[in-house]
């Protein structure tokens, strides 16, 4: 299907912006990663004294997970603050029980989800929202409840509680100061961010207006609801996650990629078949790209998994033996990324080039594909032409 084809479909994003492939994104968004670093050196103060907040409970952040984790908090916060404070108790525990449930017992999926959708348009749709107030302790943690509520921002919500934590360490008018920067930070990206990556993201918003109303009653109905900041913040954040984790992949001699099921040319049909890891391409298309990959992977050295669900994702995976490329679309990168991280497996990402699973982005699905030059550099593979 041609670029022009993919965004009259409406789908959230491209990477290639009407070009034959998305090597320029990569360089763009390497050059404005910088700029987003350099800006976030005025928060040197704050991002010292977290870090030392931090050793006497043993844990500790690679220096560029900081200036992530703030650009990330301050984005989502300004986006769903004011829907926070608008969630009472009750749906709250109600929802963040049935999201524990979903994960724990996958056979309930089906029954929860139903079940999700209809507490989630009730209760933390966009309809649901008050005015964003000026951001407190009090504030933060309906934030987190809101986001755990979700089911969506698990590994996020792990990590702003490292912050809440710190903040709850200072006085109110210290830390009122430094989570009115924050959120200044995010406010400057935001409008940054617009210039430089705006054009990659301009489908959103007719994807917004024309479909996500049908979204209305799924349980999905937050995760493909983000913001075009969103998915801005999740480009920058994956860039700098490669940077901070780049070292202990290289470290690593096995090495496995992980592809979404939405790149196989006939995903209903795939023959895949589990493995201790999961699923692996059996070779029943010689034209699709997952096949492709996994001949060129037998040749370089690199083995390819099919993902299942994320919620059993590196579900008893041996801990420091195995690195990963992730591939995935912009909207859910990052927690994937995150929870490797937690999971201590040594992780690089490849975005796919646009969306278009038919669980959630369109009713008879579009193949996905990525950069194959991003993907062979992460490895370092230097031969392109014999791994495609």
């Amino acid at each position: 299907m041609g670029e022009k084809k993919m965004l009259d479909e409406a789908i959230t994003y491209s990477l290639r912006n009407i070009q034959a492939d998305s090597g320029q994104y990569y360089q763009n968004i390497a050059s404005f990663t910088d700029e987003v670093l350099d800006k976030a050196a005025s928060l040197e103060p704050l991002k010292r004294n977290f870090q030392a907040s931090l050793s006497p409970s043993g844990l500790s952040r690679d220096p560029l997970e900081i200036p992530f984790e703030l650009l990330l908090l301050g984005t989502i916060w300004r986006v769903y603050g004011g829907r926070a404070l608008s969630l009472s108790t009750l749906p709250r525990l109600a929802l963040t029980g049935l999201s524990n449930l979903r994960d724990g017992v996958p056979s309930l999926k089906r029954g929860i989800d139903g079940l999700r959708g209809i507490l989630e348009t009730l209760f933390l749709s966009p309809f649901h929202s008050l005015e964003l107030f000026q951001p407190t302790l009090p504030h933060l943690d309906a934030l987190l409840g809101w986001l755990s509520a979700t089911g969506e921002f698990k590994q996020e919500v792990s990590r702003f509680r490292d912050w809440r934590n710190y903040w709850g360490s200072l006085s109110p008018t210290k830390a009122g100061e430094e989570m009115e920067a924050v959120l200044g930070f995010a406010s400057w990206f935001e409008d940054r961010c617009e210039q430089v990556l705006g054009s990659y993201t301009l489908p959103l918003e007719r994807f917004l207006e024309e479909k996500y109303p049908k979204y209305r009653w799924r349980e999905d109905l937050i995760a493909c609801g983000r913001k075009r900041v969103e998915y801005h913040a999740n480009m920058v954040g994956a860039e700098i996650l490669n940077r901070a984790y780049r070292e202990a992949f290289l470290r690593q001699p096995k090495r496995e990629v992980l592809l979404p099921s939405c790149m196989c040319n006939h995903p209903e049909q795939c023959r895949a078949k589990e493995s201790p890891l999961g699923l692996r391409c059996t070779g029943c298309d010689s034209d699709c790209r997952v096949h492709q990959l996994r001949n060129a992977g037998a040749k370089k050295g690199f083995g390819v998994i099919l993902m299942k669900h994320q919620s059993s994702l590196f579900r008893g995976w041996p801990a420091g033996e195995i690195a990963i490329v992730g591939v995935a679309c912009v909207s859910t990168l990052i927690g994937g990324g995150l929870k490797a991280k937690a999971s201590s497996i040594p992780a690089q990402c490849v975005l796919l080039d646009h969306c278009g699973c038919r669980s959630h982005w369109h009713e008879s699905g579009i193949k996905t594909d990525i950069n194959l030059a991003e993907l062979y550099h992460l490895l370092e593979i230097d031969d392109l032409k014999e791994s495609a």
